[in-house]
């Protein structure tokens, strides 16, 4: 039939067995279970609580797919959810017991929810599924022997929580912020955790992954398998403070960043072959690794930086290294130092060993010589007129032709130019020309300097007024700390 339950109450409170039954589903508003008796109180078809659920007295066990808001167990009271899946809308206080069996609890509230009470609840499988904005938050620590599956929402467990297995779902954060979880089983996030000044350790005694879509973050990390198989890691994922090896074999996947590892003696830190870590601090070793240590070290005062393949700090003993200098603005690779020699780059070694390498950059100086602003080639031979090193034509006996040329120095060092005289004029047709004016001796960094070249009529030639003169062409020697020698070369006479 129909219970019409207004926001009345139901207190079942009997000495013996008793049976919340019938062919209807029952909905309750307030629902006490208060029997004094040995044997349990039973509903079965599913009941749904719209306020509150107390047990406050004996032992209540609802059917699978029961609903209700708010649950409370007393102190001496026993909550039975063995028979399936339990949800809960509201908040969970148990001061009392909470029998899991193999049945679920789903805690899918729309509002902020806590689990609590004096006495800290085990779970056998658990999810959060709350589609509000305000987190569940567990008040006391709670220990699931199944798997813990965030689905929606915040859920914020305490500190000395223990989980079987955990899995983030996308959309859904976990807050680890609160203290130190412990995970006996895999880890999978596709969503979000958020780790706070927490710690997560990973204490199974079988294999254990650390894993999903989405690369964790922890600020802590312990490693402490008591088992033979590992705690293997991928995709990569960053530790900001602290990895520790305590126990077991710990691998983490390529890429992977920490601020500090430390391997504890019975502890094992194992990197896959090929690929490196990234420590931004100490890596200590009492118990057993296969690191090896690549330190690399700029010198000189030039800009520049060493890119690393596979990158990373530290690697598996046996990793081959590709090491690629690449200048900076005003950088100009010298060389290597410590393990390495030379100056190839890039350049490769086999990391058996801690190695420690130097990259010297020095600062280059970029000189360009210009004409009518442009360009004029280094080691050029053909005249052009766009960067003055055509001086064009004259007739025999008339004006003589100066042009000018600019020294610019975009370098990151001071140019001097040290040569004396500064412009020498060199090769068949040096004769045709004079040095006007020579520039300054000192070049400041993203300064220029100027000097002038005349053409001038040699006394040999042609006296035939429509004779052209002898085209000239201009080219630069110059270095890279002094700008001494520059030869003339000339375009040989037309015929009369």
């Amino acid at each position: 039939g129909t219970f019409t339950p207004g926001a009345g109450a139901m207190v079942f409170d009997g000495t013996t067995a008793q049976a919340i039954g019938g062919s209807t589903p029952t909905t309750f508003y307030d629902l006490a279970s208060a029997n004094t008796g040995s044997d349990p109180v039973t509903a079965n078809p599913a009941l749904t609580v719209t306020n509150g659920l107390r047990v406050s007295d004996g032992t209540f066990a609802p059917a699978d797919g029961s609903r209700f808001h708010d649950v409370s167990i007393a102190a001496g009271a026993t909550l039975d959810g063995a028979a399936g899946t339990l949800n809960v809308s509201g908040d969970w206080t148990n001061d009392g017991t909470f029998t899991p069996g193999t049945g679920a609890v789903i805690f899918d509230g729309n509002t902020a929810q806590t689990i609590g009470g004096s006495t800290p609840t085990s779970f056998n499988a658990l999810t959060l599924a709350n589609t509000g904005s305000d987190p569940v938050t567990a008040t006391t620590p709670m220990t699931v022997t199944g798997p813990l599956n965030v689905s929606d929402g915040t859920f914020t467990p305490a500190d000395g929580s223990h989980f079987a297995s955990v899995t983030i779902a996308a959309g859904a954060t976990l807050d680890g912020s609160a203290g130190t979880l412990h995970v006996g089983g895999d880890w999978t996030n596709d969503g979000a955790f958020t780790p706070g000044a927490g710690a997560v350790v990973f204490d199974g005694n079988a294999a254990q992954s650390i894993g999903g879509s989405t690369p964790t973050t922890f600020y802590d990390l312990a490693s402490a398998n008591t088992g033979s198989d590992p705690v293997t890691a991928n995709p990569a994922l960053t530790v900001t403070n602290g990895l520790r090896v305590s126990d077991g074999i710990f691998t983490p996947a390529s890429g992977s960043h920490f601020n500090t590892v430390a391997v504890a003696l019975d502890g094992a830190l194992t990197l896959p072959i090929g690929g490196g870590i990234s420590v931004d601090g100490a890596l200590t070793n009492a118990g057993t690794s296969n690191a090896r240590a690549l330190a690399v070290t700029l010198a000189g005062a030039g800009s520049g930086v060493v890119q690393i393949a596979p990158v990373g700090t530290n690697f598996a003993a046996g990793t081959v290294i590709t090491l690629t200098a690449e200048l900076g603005r005003h950088g100009r690779f010298v060389g290597w130092g410590g393990a390495l020699a030379g100056a190839t780059s890039p350049v490769t070694l086999t990391l058996d060993a801690d190695t420690a390498i130097t990259a010297t950059f020095d600062l280059n100086q970029i000189i360009a010589v210009l004409g009518n602003g442009q360009v004029i080639t280094s080691g050029a031979t053909l005249p052009t007129l766009a960067n003055g090193t055509d001086f064009g034509q004259t007739l025999n006996g008339g004006a003589a032709l100066p042009h000018s040329f600019t020294i610019s120095n975009s370098g990151g060092l001071a140019l001097h130019l040290t040569g004396t005289p500064t412009i020498v004029l060199s090769g068949p047709a040096a004769g045709d020309f004079s040095v006007v004016s020579v520039p300054t001796t000192t070049v400041a960094i993203s300064g220029t300097t100027s000097f002038q070249l005349r053409f001038k009529q040699p006394p040999w030639a042609c006296a035939s007024p429509r004779s052209p003169s002898r085209v000239t062409t201009l080219r630069r020697q110059a270095t890279a700390s002094r700008c001494r020698a520059w030869a003339c070369a000339r375009r040989g006479p037309t015929s009369p």
